[in-house]
Formats: C-alpha cells, structure tokens, sequence
C-alpha cells in the first residue's frame, strides 16, 4: 500500500509542528497536512515562561532570543484606570526563563514547521484534509487530501493526529465538539504603531485592561515589535450582538471596526496609548468567535487530538500556545510507548497523558471563571495593609503560586493550584491575599527591573521583520 506513514498530522501550527518534531526525532514517519500557506496571520502572540524549556527542547530557543520580544511580566488595569498591578515572572523564577516572549505569529508559527522539516517530517502546505476514515479492518487510518491546484491523493497512518486548531476537524466529524458553559465570547485585535512607547511596553510587559458592566471582557496591549503593539478585545458575545444591531443601523460602512476602536478606547488606560499610535494598514482587523470549546473524545485506538483541536479557552492568561505546544509534548511521549508496545488497541498511556492534559485545561477555565468574577479575584486591585492573621492560609504562599500560575505551572500541579483558587474565593482569605501586595508605581515595578536592551535588539527585529 504507497503512502502509508506512522504519523499524519493534520495541521502545522505550534502543536502540529511540535508533535511532528519529536516524533521524528524519535525514527517515526510523520506528514503534516496544513491548509494554507506559511507565513499566514493568526491570534495568540504571547508566550508564557513555561514555554521557554520547551522552545529549547525544540532547538529554536537561540533564534527565539535574536528575533523575539522578551516578556518580563504582565500588567493588570482595573475598569476605571485607577488600580494597577504588575506580575513579574523573576518574582518566582530564579533563571533566565523569567524572560518569556511576544511573536510575531506568521514568523513563530512558520519558524516551527521548517524545525519540524529539520527534523526529518514532511510538511505539505496548501494541502487540506477532505477526509478521514478510522476503525479500519487493516488498522490504517485512511486520509484523502486535496492540494490547491485541485488534485486529490489518499495517503494512511497508523495513527491520526489532529491538530487541525479551531477547524477541530475530528470534533466536527465525530460530533463531539461541546461548549463550556458562561464562556461564550467574540475577540477582535489589529496592530498599531507607537511614535513613541511606554517604558514598561518596551520592555514588554503584557497590559491587560479589565472591562467591567455587561461586557465581561477586557484588553491586551502585546509588544510585538519596535514601536509595534497588538491591541485587542474580549468581550462576551450577548453584548457584542447587541452593539452590532446598534451600530448596523447607522452610517457605519465597517461596524466591526468602529465596534473595535470603541472598545479599546473604553479603557483609560489604552486610550492614552492610542492617542500616540496609527494603525498598521497592512494587518488585518482578525475576529475570532466560538471560543471556549471542548471535544469529548480525544484519542481512540487510531487518533489522538492535540492543542486547540482538543479544547480552546479564553486567553486571559496567555495560555493557548503553552497549553498546545505542552499537550505535544505529553502526547509525543504517550504515542511513542504506544508504537513501541505494539498494541495499537493498549490506550493506558494515552490515558495518562490526558488525565494531565485535561487537568491543566480544567485549571485554567476554573481560573478564567474566577477572573470574570472581579469580587472573587481581581489582579487589579491589591493593596498593602499589612494585616495578619493566624488562619491557616498562608497569603505568601497564594501570592507564590498564582505567579507560577501566571507563568504557566498547571500541568504537574493542577489540583495544588485548584485549591488555592478555591481558598481564595473565602472573603476572608481573599481579604488577606489583598493586604499582601502594594499597588506600586516607581519606575523598578513597571518594569520587572529591565531595560529596553533586555527585551529585544532593535537592529537584528527590524532585519528579521523585513526578511534579510
């Protein structure tokens, strides 16, 4: 039979190319199928910490350094502009991972898929799956795709993987794709150019702007370039819905765009940004919808899901490409034992790789639900009052670990995390977490104690951007 591989791969963004990689490197075949043709725009340009082992691990780290925003910390806005606080990683972490990273998204995601050429993958661009079929007689998974030019082929697998993104093929063909519940919401984003940015933008901290009232949302403001900043919303969809029905019945010629630029300006705060900035006419205004989805079933004997084919949530806490490119990593291994025991039916390690897969998704919705309710946990709005208590709860302890978790510590120690997020919805607990942080201004806090030539070198971004 031609064209059978140990791996197909249906997807080249960071948990397709990832997975590939590894899979590789490890002697397997493996073909990824990615629809469109890279560079192409996408959504989510903000790494965590946690993300820095594994760009390592990948063998990209160093051009990551060259080419890429560094990111020190995220600030948080209250409502009214007022309150203010600023997380920096090298509060909790001790080594240079402290520094995440902003990306571009058309050059990351395309600096992966040619490491997973390296690595001996094959990966077909403009090239979509039309079609797959499991639970063969033979064990095979057949695949039929269609390349740009029309042309059919059908290639098998001994496993699937669908990293297919938000296109959740497989959840779509198998019917199991579910919502969560109360987390229905539409983001809209372009980038603007600065004449001049804020210190704390150009060391790259991540600004996040709550929304309060009916919107349930909020703003980022991402540092992705020299005097380059994505601004974004998020907001539910119930009142995006009804300000497009206000909006459709004026003169508005672009209501998405008008609904966008009223939005950002909302916020104290990013209105100041904006009065010094000029939109980039090059970059789309990209709208993303159906967030906050699961599937149901996410491996079976002959596929497995990985990254946002398997689950997408909101991306307050900048999750998304950590969650993907982790996911990869556990399900390599997991398919690895699973090949190397040669029982393509045996799914125990399977199993326990999603047991800790599900485990982190399920912490962070639990920590997104909780950030939506600013009475239970608002990370604007701290303060120090020195109070102390001789509760069991150890404030010091919360203010350690809601870090790591900002940083991206949830697939190990999902249920420890669980659990303080529980404490703190306790008025009393979350009264004690308050006192324990000091809304502060100096010029050091704002900027996580870096300085502009730490983030990035102006010469080698601006060569990188214009492809020299």
């Amino acid at each position: 039979m031609e064209k059978v591989q140990d791996f197909i791969v249906i997807g080249g963004g960071p948990s397709g190319s990832t997975v590939a990689t590894l899979l590789a490197r490890k002697g397997y075949s493996v073909t990824v199928f990615e629809k469109e043709k890279f560079p192409r725009e996408h959504v989510g340009e903000s790494l965590l910490p946690f993300c820095y082992d594994l760009l390592d691990q990948l063998g990209v780290l160093g051009d990551m350094k060259k080419f890429m925003v560094r990111k020190p910390g995220v600030m948080f806005i209250s409502a009214d502009g007022v309150h203010k606080k600023n997380y920096c990683f090298n509060k909790v972490i001790h080594d240079e991972s402290a520094l995440s990273f902003h990306v571009l998204r058309p050059l990351f995601d395309e600096m992966l898929l040619n490491n997973s050429r390296k690595a001996g993958a094959v990966a077909l661009e403009e090239t979509k799956v039309t079609n797959v079929e499991l639970n063969r007689p033979d064990e095979l998974v057949k695949v039929d795709v269609m390349s740009k030019s029309g042309e059919l082929n059908t290639y098998y697998a001994k496993q699937l993987i669908d990293a297919s993104g938000q296109d959740t093929f497989l959840g779509n063909k198998l019917n199991n794709k579910k919502k969560f519940d109360n987390l229905d919401r539409v983001s809209l984003s372009t980038h603007w150019m600065l004449d001049e940015m804020p210190e704390y933008l150009n060391v790259g901290i991540l600004l996040i702007a709550y929304l309060g009232g009916s919107k349930a949302g909020w703003i980022f403001v991402i540092p992705v370039g020299v005097n380059r900043v994505s601004i974004g919303v998020v907001l539910n969809n119930a009142y995006v819905k009804s300000e497009k029905a206000k909006l459709k019945n004026t003169d508005t010629e672009d209501w998405k765009y008008q609904f966008y630029l009223n939005e950002i300006s909302s916020s104290p705060y990013v209105a100041k940004i904006l009065k010094r900035a000029k939109r980039l006419e090059t970059q789309p205004l990209m709208v993303v919808g159906d967030y906050s989805y699961y599937t149901a079933a996410k491996y079976g004997n002959d596929f497995s899901l990985t990254g946002d084919s398997s689950a997408f949530l909101d991306p307050i806490f900048a999750s998304g490409v950590y969650l993907c490119m982790k996911s990869s990593f556990i399900l390599a291994e997991a398919l690895d034992k699973k090949m190397k025991a040669g029982n393509m039916k045996d799914n125990s390690s399977l199993l326990e790789a999603y047991n800790s897969i599900d485990g982190a998704y399920k912490l962070i919705a639990k920590f997104i639900y909780y950030f939506y309710n600013d009475k239970a946990l608002n990370l604007a709005e701290v303060n120090n009052m020195n109070m102390s208590s001789n509760d069991h709860i150890n404030p010091e302890t919360c203010f350690e670990l809601l870090h790591f978790l900002l940083a991206g510590d949830f697939f190990t120690e999902h249920e420890r995390y669980s659990e303080m997020l529980d404490m703190l919805q306790e008025p009393k607990h979350y009264l004690r977490y308050k006192s324990l942080i000091l809304d502060q201004h100096d010029e050091e806090t704002a900027t996580c104690g870096y300085h502009v030539s730490d983030s990035y070198s102006k010469e080698l971004m601006e060569a990188f951007m214009s492809g020299k």
